[in-house]
C-alpha cells in the first residue's frame, strides 16, 4: 500500500492506515460528487462506486456504495486510495482537505495515488531494512515505473526503472531495463546477477 504496510511472510508487522474521520470524508465527498476511487487495505481493494453501478473498473474489486460497506471486523483500515484527476478534482474543493491529510502523486495519465502524511514507499523500504536488522541499503534493489516509486528508489542502492517508466523514474534510475511486456524485471535481475 505504498509503504502504509509492512508485511513478512504473510504477517503484517507494520501498518500505517489513514485516520477513519478522513477516509469516511473522502468516501463521502467521493459519492457526494457522483465519482469512483479505489480504496486499498490489507486484505481488500474495494471499489467505491455510485449507486446503481455494480462492476468495478479493476477487476477483482469489490464494488460498495459507501464506507461502511469497507469495514473489516468494524475497523476501517485503508491504506490508499487510488482516484483519477478528474474525480480529485471535484472533491477537492479549496478548502485545503486534500493537501492537508493526504500525500498525493501522480502515478501516470490521470491517475493519482493518495497516501497517509509522510508515507511513500521509501519509508516502507526503510522499515523493512530495521525489521531485518540492516543497516543502510547495501546490496538493494527497486524495480519501478511510476511516481509512487520515486521514495523507494531514493531508498535503495540500486534504482532501476522499467522501460515504460514516466520520464522522473528514468531520470533517477541506476539503470534501465526493458519494459514490463518483455519481462524487464527478469532482464534487470540477469544483469545484475541476482538470479
Amino acid at each position: 500500500m505504498a509503504g502504509a504496510t509492512l508485511e513478512v511472510e504473510g504477517r503484517v508487522v507494520h501498518e500505517d492506515c489513514f485516520d477513519e474521520d478522513v477516509i469516511a470524508e473522502l468516501a463521502r465527498r467521493i459519492a457526494a460528487a457522483g465519482g469512483e476511487a479505489l480504496f486499498e487495505t490489507n486484505g481488500a481493494t474495494y471499489s467505491l462506486e455510485p449507486v446503481g453501478v455494480e462492476q468495478s473498473f479493476l477487476l477483482g474489486a469489490g464494488v460498495v456504495h459507501g464506507v461502511d460497506q469497507m469495514r473489516v471486523d468494524g475497523r476501517l483500515r485503508v491504506g490508499k486510495v487510488c482516484i483519477n484527476a478528474c474525480n480529485l478534482a471535484r472533491v477537492a474543493n479549496d478548502d485545503g482537505f486534500i493537501d492537508r491529510e493526504f500525500e498525493l502523486c501522480n502515478t501516470g495519465g490521470q491517475n493519482r495515488e493518495l497516501s497517509p502524511k509522510g508515507i511513500d514507499k521509501g519509508v516502507g523500504v526503510a522499515r523493512a531494512l530495521a525489521y531485518l536488522g540492516r543497516e543502510g541499503n547495501a546490496r538493494t534493489f527497486g524495480f519501478g515505473d511510476s511516481g509512487n516509486d520515486l521514495g523507494m528508489l531514493a531508498a535503495v542502492e540500486t534504482a532501476v526503472a522499467m522501460g515504460n517508466a514516466m520520464l522522473e523514474v528514468k531520470a533517477v534510475a541506476d539503470y534501465v531495463t526493458d519494459d514490463v511486456a518483455h519481462d524487464g524485471t527478469v532482464a534487470a535481475m540477469r544483469h545484475f546477477g541476482l538470479i
